[in-house]
């Protein structure tokens, strides 16, 4: 397991690492962390977990309620490439949510999180024409239909 207390500009402040074995079938609970120095509304935890080299999961958890972190523009843009689709955020993007013209896009993943950086999904049905990206950082907006985050 691997993880990292960030900012809103996901940038890494504290990481930490622990190796841990997990039988086949089970689960195992860590010892809990205490963060008392975290900043509730502006730092949260992103999270790896790790199979080798490989990693198997990820995310991110925040400590106060959606509406009170303070997100920053993570100013979402995406590039398509056969069928699949790269997004990528300059800042912390919780629940990036990818959406084409007929809002039927099905994905090897949609609604996930980026830590400024960027990820690759593939499309498993629908049609890559008129993308538009929208995270928690803008979902009291409309959806664009002409412009920003439109490809």
């Amino acid at each position: 397991m691997k993880w990292q207390v960030r900012n809103a500009k996901a940038r890494i402040l504290y990481s930490k690492e622990k190796e841990i074995l997990v039988p086949p079938l089970s689960s195992v609970w860590l010892e809990k962390e205490e963060l008392p120095d975290i900043h509730v509304f502006e730092e949260y935890v992103s999270y790896q977990a790790w199979e080798g080299e490989t990693q198997i999961s990820e995310g991110t958890v925040i400590f106060s309620y959606p509406k009170y972190f303070r997100y920053e523009d993570p100013k979402l843009s995406c590039t398509v490439e056969k069928n699949k689709i790269t997004v990528k955020a300059e800042t912390y993007a919780k629940s990036v949510e990818i959406l084409n013209d007929q809002e039927d896009l099905v994905l090897s993943d949609n609604y996930f999180d980026l830590n400024g950086d960027t990820k690759t999904v593939e499309i498993l049905r629908g049609r890559p024409e008129g993308i538009r990206l929208r995270s928690v950082w803008n979902l009291g907006e409309p959806l664009p239909v002409n412009g920003k985050n439109r490809l």
